[in-house]
């Protein structure tokens, strides 16, 4: 039976009658091949990117009923709502929000008013913003295309009339500031000042501080204060996320992992953090981990050739040899232009006894990416396969080139064999 069906059909059973005419829609939008183990809210980012955004909303739909983390699956719907002009379906998505966490929608129910040219809600939501926990940077508020509409106005003069933010608020949209520009050592040593003057240090602070390492590549120092960061807020995903790709940057693949699965836990709907966890469990040698997560992301993102690409190099690792040749051929078929694709292609071929293919493959490379840094390493699995079929002449001009272009092996089987 068809999971997407079966999930649908439940949902329905369920709703009150107002509801159900709305569902009908949905069970038969069109599907994705879906496996069971995959979080809806993945299957929605799948949908979302393919603009199938009703399908998209159904998903949301699913999530909301499991009545775990509802606001944000109701943000996230409501955004959606908004994509497609249904202002009224997202305005009471989000008044709901605002009525189970107060404050938590109140930026996104500015911005839908403003949409509407409703300047007193607007104003109003927009105050509450400011006055929440919530509240948004000043920066990201004055870049809304939504509020340009109110900039001349009296009533949102007087808005910005009272000082919203702290000392540590301005601090930190200089921090971001500085790091959106490219200031990488200014970011660092604003961080530092605010530490030795003893003012009031935040996550955020430590976060672009870390950040800036990062981008130094002292991933020593980034992991350090990505993890103070942490320390202080362990509910921001981008740390989690960005304190694993420095650790997979250091190989410390174990951590990398336990990072991306908590940043996973936190936002399932991201496909680079499962992207990133199936590199980091290849790399640690967990390959059936790392082909289930790779799968899933080959399954709802059939077109990204990155996914295909790992997909395929995960198989050729475990020996699935006829896996791999297949997701190198559609790579191939795709983009004949990608020497890696044909590179690994003749490896599946030299372990699979396709001597003629991987011959034919090596050639293609030989001739066609002459300035490729593997050029040598062509020329040498090459002369191993015509060696092999008892072509010792061609193999030894294949071992030659290889060994004039630098390649050790190479030279050790031409003293071997060719002399």
């Amino acid at each position: 039976m068809n999971l997407n069906w079966l999930l649908k059909t439940c949902i329905y059973s369920s709703m009150p009658i107002k509801k159900k005419a709305i569902m009908v829609l949905f069970i038969f939008l069109p599907s994705l091949s879906i496996s069971q183990n995959i979080h809806p809210a993945l299957i929605a980012s799948a949908y979302e990117q393919k603009s199938m955004l009703d399908s998209a909303i159904f998903y949301y739909t699913v999530l909301m009923n499991k009545n775990t983390d509802k606001d944000k699956w109701l943000i996230e719907r409501a955004r959606l709502y908004i994509n497609i002009k249904n202002f009224q379906e997202a305005m009471n998505d989000l008044l709901y929000v605002e009525k189970i966490k107060p404050g938590a929608a109140s930026y996104f129910l500015a911005k839908l008013y403003a949409l509407q040219k409703d300047t007193l809600k607007t104003i109003a939501f927009l105050s509450k913003n400011l006055n929440s926990s919530y509240k948004v940077n000043k920066g990201e508020i004055f870049s809304e295309p939504a509020f340009q509409y109110l900039y001349q106005t009296a009533i949102w003069k007087e808005l910005w009339a009272k000082e919203w933010y702290s000392k540590s608020d301005y601090q930190e949209g200089e921090i971001r500031y500085l790091f959106k520009i490219g200031q990488y050592l200014e970011v660092i040593n604003t961080v530092v000042d605010i530490e030795q003057q003893k003012n009031k240090l935040t996550h955020r602070m430590k976060y672009w501080q870390g950040m800036a390492y990062a981008q130094m590549q002292n991933l020593d120092a980034a992991i350090t204060c990505l993890t103070q960061a942490i320390e202080m807020n362990k509910k921001q995903v981008d740390y989690f996320y960005n304190r694993a790709l420095c650790y997979i940057q250091k190989k410390q693949y174990k951590k990398a992992i336990n990072d991306l699965t908590t940043a996973i836990a936190l936002n399932p709907g991201n496909k680079d953090y499962y992207y990133n966890r199936a590199l980091a469990f290849s790399h640690n040698n967990q390959l059936d981990e790392a082909l289930n997560d790779i799968n899933i992301l080959v399954q709802l993102f059939p077109e990204e050739e990155l996914y295909q690409f790992l997909l395929g190099r995960i198989a050729f690792d475990m020996e699935k040899y006829i896996l791999a040749i297949s997701c190198f051929n559609r790579l191939i078929e795709k983009n004949p232009s990608h020497s890696d694709y044909l590179f690994y292609r003749a490896r599946c071929y030299t372990r699979t006894n396709m001597t003629l293919q991987a011959i034919r493959d090596y050639t293609n490379l030989i001739e066609n990416f002459s300035n490729s840094p593997s050029l040598a390493q062509f020329y040498y699995e090459r002369g191993n396969l015509y060696y092999n079929t008892d072509n010792k002449k061609n193999a030894c001009i294949d071992w030659r080139q290889a060994e004039i272009l630098g390649h050790v092996s190479a030279s050790q089987k031409v003293w071997e064999n060719c002399q």
